[in-house]
């Protein structure tokens, strides 16, 4: 779930793709007070071949409680299954951000955290007498 403003909607999380898109009637629904910018771009890519956007516009999204301006591209209602698509854009204001081949993690105790869990969970290895 993806928080748009006030408005909560079902989204995608594509790390293949660089857009973030949303459905045409999701954002009817939404009401907003900003109009669309104009769009000049075609996607490829959608299951359909080729989408032209109706217009895109920013706005202040919260997704796992991270909270972040985005550029939405409309695109219509037809073009998508989900709500929205959010795209790899995000990851880059992610607490975990992705930077093209490594994780950036937020905080430096995240590998420590990592291994008292797997600690936690290890299990003494067998002995040969006991196979």
């Amino acid at each position: 779930m993806v928080k748009i403003g006030d408005f909560v909607v079902t989204a995608l999380l594509d790390t293949g793709s660089v857009r973030n898109l949303i459905r045409f009637d999701v954002y009817k629904r939404m009401n907003p007070k900003t109009k669309l910018w104009r769009e000049s771009t075609v996607l490829t890519g959608l299951g359909q071949g080729q989408v032209k956007p109706l217009g895109s516009f920013r706005h202040v999204a919260e997704i796992d409680g991270h909270v972040c301006r985005l550029d939405f591209q409309v695109v219509p209602s037809a073009a998508l299954k989900f709500e929205a698509i959010i795209g790899s854009a995000f990851l880059a204001h992610a607490p975990c951000p992705f930077h093209e081949e490594k994780v950036k993690p937020e905080s430096p105790d995240w590998i420590f955290n990592i291994f008292e869990e797997r600690r936690a969970r290890r299990v003494r290895p067998a002995t040969h007498s006991e196979c």
